[in-house]
């Protein structure tokens, strides 16, 4: 007599598109932490904001355009606000819209943009454990982001509590970061409003 099989886990079929190598390699392992896999995770260009103009490479319109085709439950892209001078949430209204103009078959259920607050070094931060990390020297520093991870120089944080010079390298280092993360502080949405919308927007 045959034994039943397992049913198989309903994995929502889930598209990310990233600005860089880093956030290729951290945002799926984050969203592991969560219990839900990325089915699918690509690299993307960079989305910038100058002289009063949004800047949206071409890469982006193709990369959302194929990912279509594939029919997933969501395509979520992720960009880093960095210094311009936007809100996160309007920011990245912006760029759907260009979106929306060059791209068909968009609609608010199957496409999300989330524009982190900086960058995705602040939704690290936003776990305290991250400080339990070995490439810290100066635990002190955790106490800077306090109750708001977002809108803090989380670059200059990570650099005045390395070891080596004050030393970050992006592509090097925030891997090992991510290793050191729990995610189970329920805190952590506070510290980042950006993070947690990136989570709404995945079902969580």
């Amino acid at each position: 007599m045959k034994k039943n099989k397992p049913p198989k886990l309903n994995r929502p079929k889930i598209v990310l598109l990233v600005p860089g190598e880093s956030e290729y390699q951290v945002l799926p392992y984050i969203l592991r932490l969560f219990n839900l896999l990325v089915s699918e995770a690509r690299k993307t260009e960079a989305i910038t904001f100058r002289n009063q103009q949004l800047r949206v490479s071409p890469k982006v319109f193709r990369q959302v355009e194929a990912a279509l085709k594939r029919k997933p439950e969501k395509i979520v892209l992720v960009f880093d606000r960095e210094d311009n001078p936007q809100c996160p949430g309007e920011f990245a209204e912006m760029v759907r819209d260009r979106i929306e103009e060059q791209v068909n078959g968009i609609t608010a259920r199957n496409f999300s943009v989330i524009c982190a607050d900086h960058m995705v070094e602040n939704w690290v931060l936003a776990d305290q454990e991250v400080f339990n990390c070995k490439l810290f020297e100066k635990k002190e520093v955790a106490n800077r982001v306090k109750n708001r991870a977002d809108c803090q120089d989380a670059i200059k944080i990570l650099r005045d509590g390395f070891y080596k010079n004050n030393s970050y390298h992006k592509t090097k280092h925030l891997p090992s970061l991510a290793k050191s993360l729990k995610m189970k502080d329920p805190q952590i949405k506070k510290r980042s409003p950006s993070f947690a919308k990136f989570l709404r927007e995945l079902g969580l």
